[in-house]
């Protein structure tokens, strides 16, 4: 069973649970790899959880190459900002 569009969101809300940077690099690069990296949910998921690891210029890259950010991708972005300061 390979993961998809409704796996990767929790896999990386738990890999940005465990605060292991390391794994999220390796995650992310499993979801391009296998070109999930366009999908609103997953590439939002994405860039929260580069920016609970503190990595905000890797967030805000990733943020700005979204194509058609939805309500949903905006709202998780201010609403990190804020978190994070």
């Amino acid at each position: 069973v390979r993961p998809d569009e409704f796996t990767y969101p929790y896999v990386v809300k738990a890999i940005s649970q465990l605060g292991v940077l390391s794994c999220g690099f390796s995650l992310h690069a499993h979801v391009v790899k296998n070109g999930f990296d366009r999908l609103g949910i997953v590439a939002t998921e994405l860039v929260m959880m580069y920016m609970k690891f503190g990595e905000l210029s890797s967030a805000e890259f990733l943020f700005e190459s979204m194509q058609g950010k939805d309500l949903v991708a905006w709202n998780a972005f201010i609403a990190v900002c804020v978190q994070t300061g």
